[in-house]
């Protein structure tokens, strides 16, 4: 089903169309405390692209500078939280667009 908004104007052709921006979530990678690594998301589909959101919790504003969350390649998720304190939460939302 395709998700977004589609406008038409009288004579019935499209005027507007977001339904090829819409995304689908489909998971959350969560770190706890510092780690490294990667992450494949599964399921990816041709002509699709994953994107991803990170966010952190329990941890000063200033310390989200020393995370890096990227995305190599097209769908591999890389991450290295090591200079994030213990007791850190890192929550990494990816889905589908």
């Amino acid at each position: 089903m395709v998700a977004g908004l589609r406008l038409f104007n009288l004579d019935g052709s499209i005027k507007f169309d977001t339904t090829s921006l819409a995304g689908r979530y489909v998971g959350t990678l969560t770190l706890t405390g510092p780690a490294q690594g990667s992450f494949v998301v599964p399921g990816l589909q041709p002509g699709n692209e994953v994107w991803l959101n990170a966010q952190y919790y329990n941890l000063p504003f200033l310390s989200m500078q020393d995370a890096l969350v990227r995305l190599s390649g097209s769908t591999t998720i890389q991450y290295n939280t090591l200079n994030l304190p213990a007791g850190s939460i890192t929550d990494i939302h990816y889905g589908f667009k």
